[in-house]
């Protein structure tokens, strides 16, 4: 099995990956808090819940570009083609003690992922139950009728109108 050489990049690469799993941990914790909050029924905080994942999630996108560049880099000084520097790649083919650390980066992504998918999960289908909740009792108040008038458009971040469809596609993308 052909190792490669320990490069400046591939110090890099571990540094961004090391970032990439604290914020994934960070974004599980956020998530599980939302989970929390639309559980309790803290309809207040539900907007700041979900903000705080947002904001999370931009940050993981930075670290996501971070990890490109390294790997692209990398992917040059060893010689071969960017698609091929994988976890599992890296795992195979790293020198040793990076090799062992790639295991782990490894596994931890593919845990934590998962977990991250299922609280997803779960959030939406609170969230849900709740955006119906809020519906049935706006019904049993003032009447499917008087529903049927009210403008279920949303203000923007900048006092803009949005519709529905944009802000369900927001709830489900920040889910």
């Amino acid at each position: 099995m052909e190792r490669h050489h320990h490069t400046r990049e591939l110090q890099q690469l571990t540094e961004v990956l090391w970032t990439g799993r604290r914020l994934l941990d960070l974004l599980l914790y956020r998530l599980v808090s939302a989970k929390l909050v639309l559980a309790a029924d803290e309809k207040r905080f539900v907007a700041l819940s979900f903000g705080e994942v947002e904001r999370v999630l931009e940050k993981i996108r930075v670290c996501e570009l971070q990890r490109s560049l390294v790997t692209a880099r990398l992917a040059n000084a060893w010689g071969i083609p960017k698609d091929r520097i994988t976890l599992v790649y890296l795992a195979d083919h790293a020198p040793e003690p990076a090799r062992t650390v790639f295991e782990d980066h490894r596994d931890f992504f593919l845990a934590t992922t998962a977990e991250v998918e299922a609280v997803s999960r779960e959030n939406k289908k609170l969230a849900s139950a709740g955006l119906a909740e809020v519906r049935e009792l706006m019904t049993v108040v003032v009447g499917d009728e008087a529903l049927s008038g009210v403008d279920t458009q949303a203000y923007t971040a900048v006092g803009g109108r949005e519709l529905p469809a944009g802000v369900a596609y927001r709830v489900d993308r920040v889910l």
